[in-house]
Protein backbone atom coordinates (compact mmCIF):
# COMPACT_ATOMS: atom_id res chain seq x y z
CA UNK A 1 0.00 0.00 0.00
CA UNK A 2 1.38 3.26 -1.12
CA UNK A 3 0.60 6.54 1.21
CA UNK A 4 -0.40 9.10 -0.73
CA UNK A 5 0.14 12.71 0.33
CA UNK A 6 -0.72 15.89 -1.21
CA UNK A 7 0.59 19.52 -1.31
CA UNK A 8 -0.80 22.69 -2.23
CA UNK A 9 0.97 25.85 -0.93
CA UNK A 10 -1.65 27.83 4.08
CA UNK A 11 -10.39 43.10 26.57
CA UNK A 12 -12.98 44.50 28.95
CA UNK A 13 -11.67 46.50 30.50
CA UNK A 14 -15.08 46.50 33.32
CA UNK A 15 -14.93 49.47 34.77
CA UNK A 16 -16.17 49.34 38.20
CA UNK A 17 -18.69 52.50 38.18
CA UNK A 18 -19.33 53.35 41.48
CA UNK A 19 -21.00 56.93 43.00
CA UNK A 20 -20.24 58.20 46.09
CA UNK A 21 -22.72 60.14 47.06
CA UNK A 22 -24.35 62.60 49.87
CA UNK A 23 -26.94 61.92 52.92
CA UNK A 24 -29.70 64.62 53.54
CA UNK A 25 -29.00 65.98 56.86
CA UNK A 26 -31.04 65.37 59.40
CA UNK A 27 -33.67 68.63 61.05
CA UNK A 28 -32.23 68.36 64.44
CA UNK A 29 -29.43 71.06 63.86
CA UNK A 30 -31.11 74.66 65.31
CA UNK A 31 -29.36 78.28 66.01
CA UNK A 32 -29.20 77.66 69.54
CA UNK A 33 -26.59 74.97 68.81
CA UNK A 34 -24.70 76.76 66.79
CA UNK A 35 -24.35 80.62 67.37
CA UNK A 36 -22.48 81.50 64.06
CA UNK A 37 -24.69 79.29 61.75
CA UNK A 38 -28.05 81.31 60.41
CA UNK A 39 -28.00 79.83 57.43
CA UNK A 40 -25.70 77.28 57.34
CA UNK A 41 -24.65 77.66 53.79
CA UNK A 42 -21.07 79.03 54.35
CA UNK A 43 -20.29 77.30 57.93
CA UNK A 44 -17.20 75.61 57.26
CA UNK A 45 -16.60 74.35 61.02
CA UNK A 46 -20.10 72.90 61.31
CA UNK A 47 -19.36 69.45 63.19
CA UNK A 48 -22.49 68.05 61.94
CA UNK A 49 -22.36 69.41 58.68
CA UNK A 50 -20.66 66.41 56.77
CA UNK A 51 -24.11 65.24 56.08
CA UNK A 52 -25.83 68.72 55.09
CA UNK A 53 -27.23 68.31 51.45
CA UNK A 54 -27.47 72.35 50.92
CA UNK A 55 -23.76 72.95 52.00
CA UNK A 56 -22.13 74.37 49.15
CA UNK A 57 -18.93 73.26 50.29
CA UNK A 58 -19.21 69.35 51.22
CA UNK A 59 -18.56 66.35 49.59
CA UNK A 60 -20.29 66.72 46.32
CA UNK A 61 -18.70 70.13 45.82
CA UNK A 62 -16.69 69.59 42.49
CA UNK A 63 -14.16 72.73 43.41
CA UNK A 64 -13.56 71.32 46.78
CA UNK A 65 -9.92 70.46 46.52
CA UNK A 66 -9.64 68.86 50.43
CA UNK A 67 -12.38 66.36 50.21
CA UNK A 68 -11.57 63.19 51.67
CA UNK A 69 -13.58 60.87 50.10
CA UNK A 70 -12.76 62.19 46.33
CA UNK A 71 -10.75 59.64 45.16
CA UNK A 72 -13.73 57.20 44.97
CA UNK A 73 -16.14 60.19 43.70
CA UNK A 74 -16.98 58.66 40.35
CA UNK A 75 -18.94 61.89 39.23
CA UNK A 76 -15.87 64.70 40.18
CA UNK A 77 -14.75 65.21 36.56
CA UNK A 78 -12.93 68.33 38.26
CA UNK A 79 -10.25 67.29 40.14
CA UNK A 80 -7.44 67.32 38.20
CA UNK A 81 -4.84 66.73 41.24
CA UNK A 82 -5.55 63.15 41.77
CA UNK A 83 -6.76 62.20 38.02
CA UNK A 84 -6.69 63.96 34.92
CA UNK A 85 -8.69 62.30 32.53
CA UNK A 86 -10.25 58.54 34.71
CA UNK A 87 -13.82 60.27 35.16
CA UNK A 88 -15.25 56.39 35.71
CA UNK A 89 -12.85 54.74 37.63
CA UNK A 90 -14.06 54.71 41.03
CA UNK A 91 -10.79 52.60 42.10
CA UNK A 92 -8.59 54.37 39.65
CA UNK A 93 -5.36 53.66 42.07
CA UNK A 94 -5.69 49.96 41.47
CA UNK A 95 -7.35 49.48 38.56
CA UNK A 96 -4.80 47.10 36.14
CA UNK A 97 -6.81 47.47 33.08
CA UNK A 98 -6.97 51.57 33.34
CA UNK A 99 -5.56 52.35 30.38
CA UNK A 100 -6.38 55.84 30.12
CA UNK A 101 -4.82 57.58 33.04
CA UNK A 102 -1.90 59.08 32.44
CA UNK A 103 -0.92 60.59 35.20
CA UNK A 104 -1.42 57.87 37.59
CA UNK A 105 2.18 56.50 38.74
CA UNK A 106 0.94 54.10 40.56
CA UNK A 107 -2.25 52.85 38.26
CA UNK A 108 -2.09 49.12 37.62
CA UNK A 109 0.63 46.36 36.91
CA UNK A 110 3.60 46.47 35.37
CA UNK A 111 3.80 46.68 31.17
CA UNK A 112 2.80 43.12 29.31
CA UNK A 113 2.24 41.57 26.59
CA UNK A 114 -2.08 41.99 25.47
CA UNK A 115 -4.46 39.30 27.88
CA UNK A 116 -4.35 36.06 25.70
CA UNK A 117 -0.68 35.72 24.94
CA UNK A 118 2.36 35.43 26.45
CA UNK A 119 6.05 36.25 25.93
CA UNK A 120 8.02 34.14 23.60
CA UNK A 121 11.33 35.05 23.26
CA UNK A 122 11.36 39.07 22.05
CA UNK A 123 7.55 38.85 21.01
CA UNK A 124 4.63 38.49 22.47
CA UNK A 125 2.44 35.30 21.20
CA UNK A 126 -1.06 33.36 21.20
CA UNK A 127 -2.15 29.68 20.87
CA UNK A 128 -5.33 28.34 20.34
CA UNK A 129 -5.09 26.12 23.77
CA UNK A 130 -3.46 26.52 26.97
CA UNK A 131 0.02 25.51 27.82
CA UNK A 132 0.72 24.97 23.92
CA UNK A 133 4.17 25.09 24.63
CA UNK A 134 3.88 21.59 25.93
CA UNK A 135 2.17 20.24 22.85
CA UNK A 136 -1.44 20.72 24.06
CA UNK A 137 -2.35 22.01 20.66
CA UNK A 138 -2.76 18.78 19.25
CA UNK A 139 -6.41 17.27 19.22
CA UNK A 140 -6.58 14.40 16.83
CA UNK A 141 -4.15 12.90 19.61
CA UNK A 142 -7.92 11.93 20.75
CA UNK A 143 -7.48 8.97 18.54
CA UNK A 144 -3.30 8.03 18.91
CA UNK A 145 -4.24 4.76 21.24
CA UNK A 146 -6.53 3.33 18.13
CA UNK A 147 -3.84 4.49 14.97
CA UNK A 148 -0.50 4.66 16.14
CA UNK A 149 0.41 0.90 16.36
CA UNK A 150 -1.27 0.07 13.23
CA UNK A 151 0.43 3.08 11.75
CA UNK A 152 3.87 1.74 12.92
CA UNK A 153 3.24 -1.42 11.63
CA UNK A 154 2.76 -0.30 7.92
CA UNK A 155 6.21 1.08 8.35
CA UNK A 156 8.01 -1.64 10.17
CA UNK A 157 6.68 -4.27 7.20
CA UNK A 158 7.82 -1.57 4.40
CA UNK A 159 3.95 -1.51 3.46
CA UNK A 160 4.27 2.61 4.02
CA UNK A 161 7.16 4.23 3.01
CA UNK A 162 7.72 7.92 2.74
CA UNK A 163 10.88 9.32 2.10
CA UNK A 164 11.87 12.72 2.54
CA UNK A 165 14.81 14.42 -0.10
CA UNK A 166 16.56 17.47 1.03
CA UNK A 167 16.92 19.26 -2.47
CA UNK A 168 19.39 22.18 -3.13
CA UNK A 169 22.12 23.85 -0.85
CA UNK A 170 21.37 22.92 2.56
CA UNK A 171 23.70 25.77 4.39
CA UNK A 172 21.01 28.10 2.69
CA UNK A 173 17.25 28.40 2.52
CA UNK A 174 16.50 24.52 0.27
CA UNK A 175 13.79 22.78 -1.04
CA UNK A 176 12.41 19.81 1.23
CA UNK A 177 10.39 17.04 -1.04
CA UNK A 178 8.38 14.12 0.08
CA UNK A 179 7.50 10.97 -1.77
CA UNK A 180 6.00 7.93 -1.47
CA UNK A 181 8.01 4.45 -2.14
CA UNK A 182 9.39 1.20 -2.36
CA UNK A 183 12.66 -0.55 -2.05
CA UNK A 184 14.84 -0.41 -5.74
CA UNK A 185 14.84 -4.04 -7.18
CA UNK A 186 18.78 -3.66 -6.81
CA UNK A 187 18.05 -3.27 -3.03
CA UNK A 188 14.64 -5.20 -2.38
CA UNK A 189 16.20 -7.20 1.12
CA UNK A 190 17.16 -4.03 2.61
CA UNK A 191 16.47 -4.19 6.04
CA UNK A 192 13.70 -0.85 5.63
CA UNK A 193 13.73 -0.21 9.97
CA UNK A 194 17.87 0.42 9.61
CA UNK A 195 18.87 1.38 6.35
CA UNK A 196 20.87 3.10 4.47
CA UNK A 197 18.33 1.20 1.56
CA UNK A 198 17.96 1.99 -1.97
CA UNK A 199 14.63 3.70 -2.93
CA UNK A 200 12.18 3.30 -6.07
CA UNK A 201 9.90 6.66 -6.24
CA UNK A 202 6.16 6.12 -7.12
CA UNK A 203 4.31 7.86 -9.87
CA UNK A 204 1.65 8.72 -7.68
CA UNK A 205 3.89 11.44 -5.44
CA UNK A 206 4.16 13.40 -8.25
CA UNK A 207 1.52 16.40 -10.32
CA UNK A 208 1.08 16.43 -13.49
CA UNK A 209 3.84 18.85 -14.06
CA UNK A 210 5.94 15.90 -13.09
CA UNK A 211 7.27 17.86 -9.14
CA UNK A 212 6.60 16.42 -6.36
CA UNK A 213 3.12 16.72 -4.70
CA UNK A 214 5.05 17.35 -1.17
CA UNK A 215 7.27 20.31 -1.49
CA UNK A 216 8.40 22.85 1.49
CA UNK A 217 10.52 25.36 -0.69
CA UNK A 218 11.20 27.10 2.74
CA UNK A 219 13.26 24.89 4.51
CA UNK A 220 16.08 25.35 6.39
CA UNK A 221 18.57 24.19 8.98
CA UNK A 222 19.99 26.64 11.58
CA UNK A 223 23.25 26.98 12.98
CA UNK A 224 22.28 24.82 16.06
CA UNK A 225 20.74 21.82 13.28
CA UNK A 226 17.41 23.07 14.05
CA UNK A 227 15.02 21.99 10.81
CA UNK A 228 12.14 24.29 10.01
CA UNK A 229 9.71 24.24 6.91
CA UNK A 230 6.46 24.82 5.81
CA UNK A 231 3.62 27.56 7.20
CA UNK A 232 -0.10 28.06 7.23
CA UNK A 233 -0.97 27.33 3.25
CA UNK A 234 -0.08 23.97 2.88
CA UNK A 235 -2.55 20.62 2.62
CA UNK A 236 -1.57 16.96 2.34
CA UNK A 237 -3.53 13.94 2.49
CA UNK A 238 -2.13 10.99 5.22
CA UNK A 239 -3.61 7.55 5.16
CA UNK A 240 -4.25 6.87 8.75
CA UNK A 241 -4.88 2.96 9.56
CA UNK A 242 -7.11 2.53 12.61
CA UNK A 243 -8.11 -1.09 13.47
CA UNK A 244 -9.50 -2.00 10.21
CA UNK A 245 -9.84 0.43 8.06
CA UNK A 246 -7.79 3.43 6.71
CA UNK A 247 -9.04 6.88 6.51
CA UNK A 248 -7.57 9.68 4.26
CA UNK A 249 -7.10 12.97 6.35
CA UNK A 250 -6.91 15.60 4.50
CA UNK A 251 -4.38 18.14 6.41
CA UNK A 252 -4.40 21.66 5.99
CA UNK A 253 -1.75 24.44 7.52
CA UNK A 254 1.40 22.00 7.18
CA UNK A 255 4.61 22.83 8.82
CA UNK A 256 7.99 21.17 10.48
CA UNK A 257 10.39 21.43 12.85
CA UNK A 258 12.82 19.22 13.67
CA UNK A 259 16.73 18.62 14.17
CA UNK A 260 19.06 17.39 12.14
CA UNK A 261 22.08 15.15 12.93
CA UNK A 262 25.47 15.73 11.62
CA UNK A 263 28.74 14.41 10.71
CA UNK A 264 31.36 16.72 9.55
CA UNK A 265 29.86 18.45 6.85
CA UNK A 266 26.83 15.40 5.86
CA UNK A 267 23.40 15.13 7.18
CA UNK A 268 23.28 12.08 9.08
CA UNK A 269 19.59 11.85 10.40
CA UNK A 270 16.69 13.75 11.01
CA UNK A 271 13.86 13.78 13.35
CA UNK A 272 10.96 15.99 14.06
CA UNK A 273 7.31 17.44 14.23
CA UNK A 274 4.89 17.77 11.51
CA UNK A 275 1.78 19.82 12.48
CA UNK A 276 -1.18 20.81 10.54
CA UNK A 277 -5.30 21.14 11.52
CA UNK A 278 -8.03 18.72 10.17
CA UNK A 279 -11.45 19.70 8.86
CA UNK A 280 -13.63 18.09 11.22
CA UNK A 281 -16.05 18.08 8.01
CA UNK A 282 -13.41 16.77 6.19
CA UNK A 283 -12.96 13.56 8.86
CA UNK A 284 -16.25 12.79 8.30
CA UNK A 285 -16.59 13.25 4.63
CA UNK A 286 -13.07 10.31 4.68
CA UNK A 287 -15.40 8.23 6.94
CA UNK A 288 -18.19 8.35 4.21
CA UNK A 289 -15.62 6.75 1.33
CA UNK A 290 -14.63 4.08 3.24
CA UNK A 291 -16.09 0.63 2.24
CA UNK A 292 -19.34 -0.72 3.48
CA UNK A 293 -17.48 -4.01 3.97
CA UNK A 294 -15.03 -4.68 6.61
CA UNK A 295 -15.58 -1.73 8.99
CA UNK A 296 -16.51 -2.64 12.92
CA UNK A 297 -19.03 -0.46 13.24
CA UNK A 298 -21.61 1.48 10.86
CA UNK A 299 -20.34 4.30 9.56
CA UNK A 300 -22.21 6.35 11.44
CA UNK A 301 -21.16 5.11 14.57
CA UNK A 302 -17.90 5.87 13.54
CA UNK A 303 -18.55 9.43 12.58
CA UNK A 304 -20.69 9.40 15.86
CA UNK A 305 -17.14 8.61 17.80
CA UNK A 306 -14.75 10.62 16.09
CA UNK A 307 -17.08 13.93 16.57
CA UNK A 308 -17.21 13.25 20.12
CA UNK A 309 -13.45 12.23 20.53
CA UNK A 310 -11.85 15.09 18.65
CA UNK A 311 -12.40 18.69 18.95
CA UNK A 312 -12.10 21.63 16.85
CA UNK A 313 -9.52 23.76 17.93
CA UNK A 314 -8.08 25.45 15.03
CA UNK A 315 -9.18 28.27 12.70
CA UNK A 316 -8.08 27.07 9.87
CA UNK A 317 -10.00 28.45 7.25
CA UNK A 318 -12.13 31.54 5.93
CA UNK A 319 -15.79 32.62 4.87
CA UNK A 320 -15.46 31.53 1.48
CA UNK A 321 -13.68 27.96 2.78
CA UNK A 322 -10.07 29.27 1.58
CA UNK A 323 -7.19 28.91 3.53
CA UNK A 324 -6.78 31.65 6.32
CA UNK A 325 -9.79 32.23 9.21
CA UNK A 326 -13.04 34.05 9.78
CA UNK A 327 -13.19 33.50 13.90
CA UNK A 328 -15.10 29.65 13.75
CA UNK A 329 -13.26 27.13 14.87
CA UNK A 330 -13.84 24.21 12.33
CA UNK A 331 -10.68 21.86 12.62
CA UNK A 332 -8.63 19.37 14.69
CA UNK A 333 -5.08 20.26 15.37
CA UNK A 334 -2.96 17.36 14.52
CA UNK A 335 0.86 16.48 15.10
CA UNK A 336 2.76 13.72 13.57
CA UNK A 337 5.85 12.50 15.01
CA UNK A 338 8.59 11.61 12.98
CA UNK A 339 12.45 10.16 12.79
CA UNK A 340 14.29 9.75 9.51
CA UNK A 341 17.19 6.80 8.67
CA UNK A 342 19.40 8.12 5.44
CA UNK A 343 18.28 6.22 2.22
CA UNK A 344 19.11 6.93 -0.99
CA UNK A 345 16.75 7.75 -4.18
CA UNK A 346 17.93 4.97 -6.86
CA UNK A 347 15.13 5.52 -9.53
CA UNK A 348 11.31 5.84 -10.80
CA UNK A 349 8.71 4.01 -10.77
CA UNK A 350 7.55 3.54 -14.95
CA UNK A 351 4.28 4.63 -16.36
CA UNK A 352 4.16 2.33 -18.71
CA UNK A 353 1.11 -0.08 -18.63
CA UNK A 354 -0.23 1.55 -15.48
CA UNK A 355 -3.83 1.73 -15.05
CA UNK A 356 -5.15 4.42 -14.98
CA UNK A 357 -2.50 5.99 -16.57
CA UNK A 358 -0.44 8.11 -13.48
CA UNK A 359 -0.41 11.89 -13.75
CA UNK A 360 3.32 12.28 -14.28
CA UNK A 361 3.99 10.71 -17.83
CA UNK A 362 7.68 11.80 -17.85
CA UNK A 363 9.65 11.41 -14.82
CA UNK A 364 12.45 13.75 -14.26
CA UNK A 365 15.71 12.15 -14.95
CA UNK A 366 17.40 10.08 -12.05
CA UNK A 367 19.86 12.48 -11.74
CA UNK A 368 18.36 15.47 -11.20
CA UNK A 369 17.43 14.23 -7.42
CA UNK A 370 19.80 14.88 -4.40
CA UNK A 371 21.39 11.89 -2.58
CA UNK A 372 20.42 13.47 0.83
CA UNK A 373 17.18 11.25 1.43
CA UNK A 374 15.65 10.14 4.44
CA UNK A 375 12.60 7.35 5.09
CA UNK A 376 10.90 7.77 7.77
CA UNK A 377 11.37 4.95 10.05
CA UNK A 378 9.05 6.21 13.01
CA UNK A 379 5.75 8.00 11.83
CA UNK A 380 3.35 8.53 14.58
CA UNK A 381 0.62 11.01 15.90
CA UNK A 382 1.71 13.13 18.69
CA UNK A 383 0.72 12.72 22.29
CA UNK A 384 -1.42 15.88 23.60
CA UNK A 385 0.07 17.11 27.10
CA UNK A 386 4.05 16.00 26.46
CA UNK A 387 6.98 18.39 25.59
CA UNK A 388 7.98 17.34 21.65
CA UNK A 389 4.78 15.82 20.90
CA UNK A 390 2.85 18.87 18.99
CA UNK A 391 3.27 22.60 17.51
CA UNK A 392 1.10 25.47 17.96
CA UNK A 393 0.44 25.69 14.38
CA UNK A 394 -2.00 28.56 14.39
CA UNK A 395 -0.45 31.04 17.32
CA UNK A 396 0.40 34.76 16.06
CA UNK A 397 3.20 36.66 16.97
CA UNK A 398 3.47 39.98 17.06
CA UNK A 399 6.18 42.61 18.74
CA UNK A 400 5.26 43.84 22.02
CA UNK A 401 3.54 47.19 22.88
CA UNK A 402 6.11 48.24 24.23
CA UNK A 403 9.43 47.87 24.19
CA UNK A 404 11.37 45.59 27.02
CA UNK A 405 8.46 43.86 27.63
CA UNK A 406 9.88 40.28 26.84
CA UNK A 407 13.63 41.21 27.34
Amino acid sequence: MRNTMKWTTAFVASFGFAAAGCESDTPAETGTTDATDSTDGADATDGTDGADATDGTEAGDGSDGSDATDGSDATDATDGSTDAVDATDAADGTDAVDATDGTDGVDGDPPACPIGSKCNGAECCTCSGSECELGIDNSLSGIASLANSALQGTIDDGDVNIVAEFAGDTSQTFTLNMYTADLDPSDAECDVSVGPCKWQLGLEAFNADCGSLISFNNAAIDANGKLTAGGPDGLFVLSLPIQGFVLELKVVGARIEGAVTMDGENITGVSGILAGAVPKAALAEAVDKLPEEGLPLPKSAIKNLLDNVIKADIDAFDAEGGAGTDGVKESASISIVFEGVPGTIASIESAEGQDPAPMCAEAPAIESFSQVAFRMSGLALGDSGKAGQGLDVDGICAAPPEAGICE
